[in-house]
């Protein structure tokens, strides 16, 4: 997994997660950390419901966890 918190990385737009309010790095403009984790229909929708915007490396990953 890309280094998501490596902020110096100019590729990378700093933001804080919508659901827990970290900063994070995403890569929106290019290949993003967020596309190699994998999340079921139902996750998705479920945060796309509940969130705006994105959510950090943890979040993310405990969701996809979560949803197995």
């Amino acid at each position: 997994m890309k280094d998501c918190n490596n902020f110096s990385d100019k590729s990378q737009d700093t933001r804080l997660c919508s659901k827990c309010g970290k900063p994070f790095g995403c890569g929106m403009s290019g290949k993003c950390w967020c596309y190699e984790i994998s999340l079921s229909d139902e996750a998705l929708r479920d945060i796309e419901d509940k969130y705006e915007g994105c959510l950090c490396p943890d979040c993310l990953t405990t969701i996809s966890n979560l949803s197995k």
